[in-house]
């Protein structure tokens, strides 16, 4: 893979330090550029969007560097989602844990662990904040975009719960305000900050829009505790709308469904 060693001296970069951003040692960088292993799919994936190259270039099967219209965003996508991955197998093992160790740290179900690290399912933003601080590192790190472990120095990691209470004595509101700002039954509040329940991406997406902040903010992965107001309208509208769904009878909400899978695959046409 000669087209390996011409873009990592292109860029500056030793063997050891393309390998760290692979996840892979310097040796096995060293077998890829000599020809003595091939990379699999996802590590070419990976090189392909981190050198802004196609493929194909990096196999030699073309000279044109540059990725075709169309191609590149497929490739960018499949970058990050091939990186994500990589590092989230990766340190999950380092530290010891088994997926459903995991999913108890993070409150990701074992099943989406799985389907991310096999690379047949994208995590969506919020999936990724939750694994990163199960693993104790930044989704920086995790998306190969920060060779730094640790998450954002400038604040630190903490857990959903303590995030969460800590934002709401900032506001002055009881876990009932809270509920009613939010729609989140008081019961589950108390169970969450207490950390007696792990709650779902939707619970905390309506916790953070109640509190008037970022789930990110929550977790301790950004400093900035607002975010911008027409995403706060978005939360709560996208709150009101679960709120009155849930009002719906079982046949009602059958029939929502229906429109909903209608509108779903118009838009993939």
């Amino acid at each position: 893979m000669n087209r390996i060693r011409e873009l990592r001296k292109k860029n500056n970069l030793t063997q050891k330090a393309l390998g760290e951003l692979m996840g892979y040692s310097e040796s096995t960088c060293s077998l890829y550029e000599c020809g003595k292993r091939q990379p699999d799919t996802k590590t070419l994936v990976f090189l392909a969007n981190h050198f802004n190259v196609s493929v194909d270039y990096i196999l030699g099967r073309t000279d044109e560097s540059e990725v075709p219209a169309g191609e590149a965003d497929r490739e960018q996508k499949g970058g990050i989602l091939s990186c994500f991955s990589i590092r989230l197998a990766q340190e999950r093992k380092k530290l010891g844990y088994t997926q459903k160790e995991l999913s108890k740290k993070s409150g990701v179900s074992q099943q989406a662990i799985s389907m991310i690290e096999a690379g047949k399912r994208s995590p969506t933003e919020i999936t990724m904040i939750m694994l990163a601080n199960g693993l104790g590192c930044s989704v920086e790190y995790m998306l190969c975009e920060s060779s730094g472990y640790g998450i954002n120095s400038k604040v630190k990691s903490m857990s959903f719960s303590d995030g969460m209470l800590k934002r709401r004595k900032e506001l002055r509101i009881s876990q009932i305000e809270l509920s009613k700002r939010c729609g989140v039954a008081q019961s589950t509040i108390s169970a969450v900050e207490s950390g007696a329940r792990k709650p779902t991406e939707e619970t905390m997406l309506m916790i953070a829009s109640g509190l008037g902040c970022s789930i990110g903010y929550l977790l301790g992965e950004i400093p900035e505790y607002g975010k911008p107001a027409d995403q706060v309208a978005s939360g709560k509208s996208e709150n009101e709308m679960l709120n009155l769904f849930r009002q719906l009878s079982l046949e009602e909400k059958e029939y929502v469904r229906g429109i909903l899978e209608g509108l779903l695959a118009a838009h993939k046409l």
